[in-house]
């Protein structure tokens, strides 16, 4: 087993047990298959609404950067969600 991420919502440790993989601060977890949770904690995809909203963002970035208003916080949100679909793997949509 490699080293876990990281939780995605937290920030706490993550651990494992015979078919589960979760954060031992907030509790968030999922299933998965036994041996396999390292890989199914480190690579989960980003959700299909993080990518619509990492793409509204991106839309909304580009506009105001255009007409020199760009602001901080629109900035420090996108950079923010840029790394955590760069953070939760292939970087790839998934289903859900």
């Amino acid at each position: 087993m490699s080293e876990l991420k990281p939780c995605p919502f937290c920030g706490g440790e993550a651990s494992t047990t015979d078919n589960t993989v979760g954060c031992d601060t907030c509790g968030a977890m999922m299933f998965s298959a036994p041996g396999k949770q390292d890989d199914h904690w480190n690579r989960r995809p980003p959700c299909a609404a993080c990518a619509v909203m990492m793409s509204a963002l991106e839309e909304i970035a580009d506009t105001l950067e255009e007409d020199g208003s760009f602001h901080a916080s629109v900035k420090a949100i996108r950079e923010e969600m840029a790394r955590a679909i760069a953070a939760s793997g292939d970087g790839e949509v998934g289903d859900g």
